[in-house]
């Protein structure tokens, strides 16, 4: 992963993805990124990306066996 990726960048990927941005009040400099139905979780940003993208596909398919599959 590029090291010199910067949070905005992130914070722009993950919306695309469907998900919100979520932060504590209370100056707090930790996020969280939610999406309704779907949840990952990582400790590194090496991780964030790929987890997300696999998070996203596994709801969608959720949806579509929903919706369509009988």
């Amino acid at each position: 992963m590029d090291h010199d990726i910067h949070f905005e960048d992130i914070v722009k990927v993950m919306k695309e993805y469907g998900y919100e941005i979520k932060q504590p009040k209370g100056g707090s400099s930790r996020c969280s990124f939610v999406k309704p139905g779907c949840m990952t979780c990582s400790d590194s940003l090496d991780d964030l990306l790929e987890l997300a993208k696999d998070a996203k596909e596994t709801w969608n398919l959720g949806r579509w066996e929903r919706d369509f599959a009988s």
